[in-house]
């Protein structure tokens, strides 16, 4: 079963990540508008080499029925932008029994991404 479009109530941009320039500044691809996810806010500790660090982050549910475009295949370093934030795709996880079903998608401020 499906996550209910009901419950996938946000919009966001999003654009993959494509490697660096010349300069090591980070590219991506064109944009896309992202229809039919939902996102939740979610507090996640991060082991750093300056200590455990708690980072402010979200999960963003993508359902491969029900979100749209459909056929976006998520990974680490793809750029998302919900509301006025930009945020980084830290770990993107597929979900499935016998087809896929749907993607939890870890984010992250892209300022505190690396």
């Amino acid at each position: 079963m499906q996550i209910p479009r009901a419950v996938l109530i946000h919009s966001a941009t999003y654009s993959h990540y494509t490697g660096t320039d010349r300069s090591g500044e980070k590219t991506y691809g064109a944009e896309q508008t992202l229809q039919f996810v939902r996102f939740e806010v979610s507090k996640q500790n991060a082991l750093t080499a300056l200590g455990d660090q708690k980072n402010d982050r979200y999960t963003m549910f993508y359902d491969c029925e029900n979100s749209l475009p459909a056929g976006i295949t998520f990974s680490a370093g793809d750029k998302v932008t919900y509301g006025s934030e930009a945020l980084e795709v830290r770990t993107a996880n597929l979900y499935s029994a016998f087809n896929a079903h749907h993607w939890e998608i870890q984010l992250v401020g892209s300022s505190d991404a690396s």
